[in-house]
């Protein structure tokens, strides 16, 4: 070993541009030998795919090719990927002064800063500005029963449902549909009780997490466990749960006016 150290990077630097400034760092210090070649290892395969494509798309990239064209007119340079965590001796010592790195703080590494930094920063910032709008709204309650913040990963789920299924989905999560509730607000005088249970207002919420006709279909479906027979509010709830207490309870039929089962 002729040489070994770490740095610190920052908080906004990513992994990605510790991978390439460690080689060019190596490339630098290699330049004031007298080899006839050097072999780099490294267990990064996008630092290595990023040095050979012709599209440089990173400054930090750019620089450690421009180091390893300079080291190239004095000596061969190969460079080669090893498995990470493989007892690789050269690759576990770098491991280990990579993650001394990160709190040596009195050896700071000037990089730029990744565009992929700035573009978090600009998704978490449109993404607060989204739910404070969306907590904001003073309607669409039944909705946030199901949404009380964004839920990328159910949504996505939804948009994944055949057209019928996500209209079924969609009415029962807004609660415009054809159950008791909605219709005694669009049609004066209507009755509002549940066809299920008698007891209560016939709501999406009611049928879905509340009602006591429908605690075995609610449990197998949600994955109650324990003595509980009700969701909580709001629920811990997944699209393919939601579809399959619809399609068990034959809610289509509820919804179009029928009788339940």
């Amino acid at each position: 070993m002729i040489l070994s150290g770490n740095g610190y990077l920052g908080l906004e630097n990513s992994v990605f541009q510790a991978e390439i400034l460690a080689i060019q760092k190596a490339a630098e210090a290699l330049m004031e030998t007298h080899f006839d070649s050097v072999h780099f290892f490294s267990d990064s395969q996008a630092a290595i795919a990023a040095l050979t494509n012709l599209k440089l798309k990173h400054s930090t990239v750019a620089k450690c090719i421009e180091c390893l064209n300079i080291l190239s007119e004095r000596m061969k340079v190969t460079i080669s990927w090893v498995k990470a965590h493989a007892d690789h001796p050269g690759n576990e010592y770098a491991d280990m002064e990579a993650k001394s790195g990160t709190t040596n703080v009195s050896n700071t590494v000037e990089t730029p800063t990744p565009l992929s930094w700035a573009n978090s920063k600009i998704a978490n910032f449109y993404h607060k500005m989204w739910q404070d709008r969306w907590a904001g709204l003073p309607f669409a309650n039944q909705t946030k029963i199901w949404f009380p913040k964004l839920d990328k990963t159910n949504s996505k789920e939804l948009l994944k449902l055949s057209r019928l299924d996500l209209g079924l989905c969609t009415q029962f999560i807004t609660g415009h549909n054809r159950l008791k509730k909605h219709e005694a607000k669009v049609t004066a005088g209507t009755e509002n009780t549940c066809r299920l249970c008698l007891e209560d207002i016939e709501s999406s919420w009611h049928v879905v997490g509340e009602c006591p006709a429908l605690w075995q279909e609610r449990r197998h479906s949600f994955k109650i466990s324990g003595g509980q027979t009700t969701l909580e509010n709001p629920p811990k709830w997944k699209v393919y749960q939601l579809m399959s207490f619809l399609n068990k309870t034959e809610m289509t039929k509820l919804n179009s006016g029928q009788d339940a089962l």
